[in-house]
């Protein structure tokens, strides 16, 4: 898309109309020396040119590529030019001397020059010959007003124009008649290609005529057209984002400040085209902003025009912008204050989950009331560099708006992902939209669901507890600040009626009756309180099996989180495949337990227990496993552990192919004898491990606790079917360790 800058027209119209320069008089010169830049297009090597330094440049620099390796268009002239660090290393050293020529045609000399970022290190000297010490003094472009010695690369903005050769065309009038020749230097020793420590040389020559000239400023001109940035620190901020949506289809209006994570050209693309091959991304508009491109490995900033903050009633002002991917916490967006740089607020995309909503885009709101007057500005920041997803897609940044606006969009949001028909995404974005993200709006207080007086009633025999567990266990709900978000309390205790102290993180419970009062209160401190009672009695029986051992319910009611941040309301899913190679998860039933929905950083751990039970039958366990982290552990009443197993059939080869081996998220049944703890009563914690390797997730599925005849492991299998084929996998023997 071709950008307007204003600034340019006046030039072009003064360079059209100028037709000033010298005649020329070649036949009454005495130089031995042609009017003419020898190989000046490097169409024959680095024939002409003469090599200086420590290998800075190179004959094998010469290259006939059309786009450098940052997706740059070379704008180069005729089959060859000349390419920096093609061949050396940035790093090197030297210069690259032409033969002498004599100045003739209008005085004037056109060339073009890409990279070369340090002006101070890299540019381009012209010397009359016999005179090797004393560099020619030049007025450069439409500029008669300031006399240059060394021509330097000023329209480098390491975002749009980096590599890329600009045209420019150098008054040596002054010499006219002159023998003189070019000397180009690289004293830059910096070691990486995005150092742009190096230069890009194309098309010398001496202009003829005076259309020759004013050709070359139309086409300088037109390259600063086509390329230049436009104004994003303008005196006066804007009060409405230009480009927010990226809806010209290109970067206007934003610049990357730093690193080279914002460098390509291909990061704007269509709303309609697909991730996975059949995944919609859920933009608004038609375009928007993914980074991917640019490589997962590459860090950097891409920053926004400045804009001011206007009240929008009751001093209340707020923006919205949509985010996906961002995976990683070092990926974020962010809003800074337009006079220090500093940043103000980071918001994270907490709605990722994978996959479900790998590079879905959500819509997040945030308040900038108390900015109010201030010019800010957007800051879209990744600074990861593995561990997937380690990327950002951005969208629709609107600023100044209303609280009544929020509070439409909040609903309006709400009703799309209940209407939603792309069943991968739906279930997580209702999650992300009711609880599972915050929106800076008051409400309500949050919302305890009770039964008979009570949000939670249990009936246990004497232990040893941690009461911060009940807050896993108690259903709450807010209207715009999300669950994990809510602040949790332990207000107080009684014991058979009498006020308690005690340390709730080991609280011994003793035969009688327990109320605990739990508060929870979101971030516009609106508070709810509720209790929970607590029997404790001499001793319980059990069932022979756990409650939603195969979470066929749906959700996880008969499960406690012990430990980790859990996402209760999303872990269970029905999904049968994962990723666009549709990998079985090879999960029993409806429902299986899903360790992407289940915590939004793989890195962390969390554990799960279930309902205690007596161990019965023949002895015999068995439990579906999946992922790299997940363990299942059996514990006693008093918490002892009486064996943990792994998923050791875990192998990343051969993707995706579950016929050729590949286990990754798909599940394999496992089989533990038990028999000499028959009798006992027991209790099952699932658990995603901490570890250090990939995958560092965890599936479970179908754990029954009662087998009334002995299973020969050698005769079951599971049966999967992937592309029209199906695989047996074998039942494995479980290994404690």
């Amino acid at each position: 898309m071709i950008k307007k800058h204003s600034f340019i027209i006046p030039l072009l119209f003064t360079a059209l109309l100028f037709v000033g320069g010298c005649s020329s008089n070649k036949d009454d010169s005495s130089s031995i020396y042609d009017d003419e830049i020898r190989n000046g297009s490097f169409e024959n090597g680095l024939t002409s040119w003469t090599i200086g330094g420590l290998g800075g440049f190179s004959e094998e620099d010469v290259s006939t590529i059309d786009t450098f390796s940052d997706g740059q268009p070379t704008e180069k002239v005729g089959n060859s030019f000349y390419a920096g660090a093609t061949s050396s290393l940035p790093s090197f050293t030297g210069t690259l001397t032409s033969e002498p020529f004599n100045l003739g045609g209008v005085g004037y000399i056109s060339l073009k020059l890409g990279a070369a970022k340090n002006g101070e290190k890299c540019y381009i000297e012209f010397y009359e010959v016999g005179k090797d010490d004393v560099p020619l003094s030049f007025y450069l472009d439409y500029d008669t007003s300031t006399v240059y010695t060394k021509l330097i690369n000023t329209d480098f903005n390491g975002t749009t124009i980096r590599s890329l050769m600009m045209r420019h065309v150098v008054d040596l009038r002054e010499y006219f008649e002159k023998d003189i020749y070019i000397k180009i230097t690289d004293n830059d020793t910096g070691s990486d290609y995005t150092d742009y420590s190096f230069v890009n040389l194309d098309d010398f020559r001496v202009l003829k005529t005076a259309q020759e000239k004013n050709d070359a400023l139309v086409e300088r001109a037109d390259q600063l057209l086509q390329h230049g940035e436009d104004d994003i620190d303008a005196e006066n901020p804007v009060e409405q984002l230009r480009n927010g949506g990226f809806e010209t289809g290109d970067t206007s209006y934003w610049k990357a400040i730093s690193g080279d994570a914002f460098l390509s050209e291909d990061m704007v693309i269509s709303s309609s085209e697909m991730y996975w091959g059949n995944r919609l991304y859920h933009a608004d508009g038609n375009y928007f902003l993914n980074n991917i491109s640019s490589g997962e490995e590459k860090v950097g900033k891409m920053r926004s025009e400045k804009f001011i903050v206007t009240d929008q009633g009751d001093n209340q002002s707020y923006a919205t912008f949509m985010m996906g991917a961002a995976k990683q916490s070092t990926t974020y967006v962010a809003v800074n204050d337009a006079e220090t740089g500093s940043e103000l607020i980071r918001v994270y995309n907490k709605a990722f989950k994978d996959p479900g909503l790998a590079q879905g885009l959500v819509r997040y709101y945030i308040d900038l009331s108390e900015y109010i007057g201030q010019t800010l500005y957007f800051t879209i920041v990744d600074n990861a560099t593995g561990d997937g997803f380690a990327f950002i897609e951005v969208d629709d940044f609107e600023i100044n708006l209303s609280q009544q606006e929020v509070i439409n969009g909040i609903a309006e949001l709400r009703l799309w992902a209940n209407d939603l028909d792309d069943m991968e995404a739906k279930s997580d974005y209702i999650s992300a939209y009711n609880g599972g993200i915050s929106f800076p709006i008051s409400g309500n207080a949050p919302v305890v669901i009770e039964e008979n007086g009570y949000a939670l009633s249990l009936t246990v025999a004497p232990k040893v507890m941690n009461l911060n567990q009940l807050f896993n266990q108690v259903i709450v709900v807010d209207d715009y600040t999300a669950t994990d978000d809510l602040t949790k309390n332990i207000e107080g205790i009684t014991f058979n009626g009498d006020e308690l102290d005690g340390d709730y993180t080991s609280f011994e419970l003793n035969v009688g009756e327990y109320i605990v009062s739990l508060s929870f209160t979101d971030t516009y401190q609106n508070k709810t309180t509720t209790k929970v009672k607590i029997t404790v009695v001499e001793s319980l029986s059990y069932d022979s099996t756990i409650e939603n051992g195969d979470f066929e319910y749906g959700n996880l009611n008969g499960w406690t989180v012990v430990s980790g941040n859990v996402n209760t309301s999303n872990a269970i899913d029905n999904a049968s495949t994962f990723w666009a190679e549709a990998i079985p998860f090879n999960k029993s039933g409806e429902y299986f337990f899903n360790g992407w929905n289940a915590c939004e950083v793989e890195a962390d751990g969390y554990s799960l227990r279930s309902t205690t039970f007596t161990l019965g039958g023949v002895g015999q366990i068995s439990f579906k496993l999946g992922g790299h982290s997940s363990k299942l552990v059996v514990r006693d009443e008093a918490d002892n552990v009486i064996a943990e197993y792994r998923n050791y059939a875990f192998a990343d080869v051969n993707f995706p192919n579950v016929s050729e081996g590949c286990r990754l998220a798909t599940m394999n049944t496992y089989v533990a004898d038990l028999s000499e703890y028959i009798g006992e009563n027991l209790y099952i914690e699932i658990v995603d491990e901490v570890i250090s390797e990939g995958w560092a997730v965890a599936f479970f599925d179908e754990i029954n606790v009662y087998h009334e005849q002995t299973i020969n492991i050698a005769e079951e299998f599971d049966v999967v079917e992937q592309y029209g084929v199906q695989t047996k996998l074998p039942w494995l023997e479980a290994k404690s360790n």
